[in-house]
């Protein structure tokens, strides 16, 4: 299988696979980007993890499945034609009014980013959060169901636990923040 390329320098948040392999370098946010955007050079340094703090995935099934299907299955074929910013619009109008269930503007582009990956049937990953302790450092995030998670460290490689759309992983204490790859692999 062919290595995946790094993404060092790019905020941690959701990316689609590219080919069946996706790779997140974990980094910290660069001054022009906000977590789900990618900066207009990757020449920053990896400085230290960068999760969301938001779940799209838990996000749509706890405030919009019962409408539209567990992980959107009730979408139909009309969703994934959906322009860029009619999607913006619907997905801003259902949060705020039928919803009910507000999000700020980098949490919709999260959640947006999640339905467009859904629409065209690519996997979909996010990291979450990140737990430092003086025994290790746990990852936790969100990925597609039925796709597989590896941590790579400069160590070894580290298969995250995946139940339904939640991900974790328990990474050695002394892994160094610029040195992760999270993969998402097809089942």
């Amino acid at each position: 299988m062919k290595k995946p390329s790094r993404w060092l320098g790019w905020p941690v948040t959701g990316l689609a696979a590219l080919g069946g392999v996706v790779v997140l370098g974990l980094a910290r946010p660069t001054p022009a980007t906000s977590p789900g955007t990618q900066p207009a050079a990757a020449t920053q340094p990896a400085l230290r993890l960068s999760p969301s703090h938001f779940g799209p995935i838990g996000y749509f099934e706890t405030n919009c499945s019962r409408c539209h299907g567990p992980y959107g299955s009730f979408s139909g074929p009309n969703f994934a034609k959906l322009p860029p910013d009619k999607l913006r619009e619907m997905v801003l109008y259902m949060t705020q009014g039928p919803g009910n269930a507000p999000l700020d503007e980098t949490q919709r582009n999260l959640l947006i980013e999640y339905l467009q990956n859904l629409a065209a049937k690519r996997p979909f990953i996010t990291l979450v959060d990140v737990q430092r302790t003086k025994t290790g450092v746990q990852l936790q995030g969100e990925v597609t169901p039925g796709t597989r998670v590896l941590v790579n460290t400069p160590n070894r490689p580290t298969a995250a636990t995946v139940k339904e759309y939640k991900w974790s992983a328990d990474l050695p204490a002394d892994v160094p923040d610029n040195g992760i790859d999270v993969v998402i692999l097809p089942p």
